[in-house]
């Protein structure tokens, strides 16, 4: 059983956005793709749920949280 990949998974890699920026595994390019993916996924979530196609059991949404590391990378504020 291999697992999740960090780029293309990860909310399955890191317990939350900032777990991902504290990670060594990747870099900080790496970081900011991970995280527009996890930004993508979540508005996939979103949508579905407002479709009555989401998860039965509610998730906690990291939106807020990645929208604000993807701010933070942007600005320079954070990085290698």
């Amino acid at each position: 059983m291999t697992s999740p990949d960090p780029m293309n998974q990860p909310a399955e890699n890191f317990a939350d956005p900032f777990a991902l920026l504290s990670s060594e595994r990747l870099t900080w390019p790496e970081k900011k793709r991970a995280l527009e993916r996890w930004e993508f996924d979540e508005l996939q979530k979103m949508q579905a749920t407002g479709e009555n196609m989401g998860p039965s059991k509610r998730e906690r949404s990291h939106l807020r949280a990645v929208r604000y590391c993807l701010r933070k990378i942007a600005s320079g504020e954070l990085r290698d």
